[in-house]
């Protein structure tokens, strides 16, 4: 099964209307942002979107937000098509990602819901295992809160993980990193409460 990474500008106008699709569908409303957002995104050479296209058909795609001269990206939407999924296909195209070198950071964080809060614990766990699996690491000692993205007022308790695994030496840079994402993603300044809270449970050293 031939597969090929291409960022979004590289799809034509059948597979960027699928890119969109698989996008809706995989994320709930609370937890993503307006996809012209996203597109509008690329023009910073900030943020990037890829599809994992295997023959002619987007079979999953990622957003990935790398602001240049920062030692850390975040991978802030990562999808497998529905009926795609549990093949194999997701961990192809993660390790694609991870060795892509468009990406200027080395350090890639990922936001995934904590298991031990609402419902689906067992989704939860499994797509903490997938990352594991494909070299990512869990940082233990950190709890993280995604803003509301809809308006709708719910914010969601997730983890961060990292790969490749790496100490990371520099917690001021770690919380600079969180501010930025706060900033240029979710719109929120510095007087923002869930940004707030997540800056202030960082601990001294993050283990993994």
């Amino acid at each position: 099964m031939e597969s090929v990474l291409l960022k979004y500008d590289n799809l034509n106008a059948n597979q960027k209307n699928n890119f969109e699709r698989i996008y809706l569908e995989a994320f709930p409303s609370n937890e993503r942002r307006d996809f012209n957002l996203l597109i509008k995104g690329i023009k910073s050479n900030n943020y990037f979107m890829f599809a994992l296209v295997i023959e002619s058909n987007v079979s999953a795609i990622a957003c990935i937000y790398s602001p240049i001269n920062n030692s850390f990206a975040l991978l802030d939407y990562f999808a497998v098509e529905s009926n795609l999924r549990g093949n194999g296909i997701g961990s192809i195209f993660f390790r694609k990602l991870v060795e892509n070198n468009s990406i200027h950071a080395w350090n890639l964080l990922l936001e995934v819901e904590d298991p031990l809060f609402d419902n689906d614990d067992q989704i939860k766990t499994k797509r903490i295992q997938f990352y594991e699996n494909n070299g990512a690491k869990l940082i233990l000692n950190y709890d993280y809160i995604l803003p509301d993205l809809d308006g709708s007022g719910k914010t969601t308790q997730m983890k961060i993980m990292i790969v490749p695994k790496k100490q990371i030496e520099n917690r001021l840079k770690f919380i600079e990193f969180i501010k930025l994402v706060f900033k240029e993603l979710y719109f929120c300044d510095d007087l923002n409460e869930t940004l707030n809270l997540n800056i202030n449970k960082v601990p001294q050293t993050l283990n993994f």
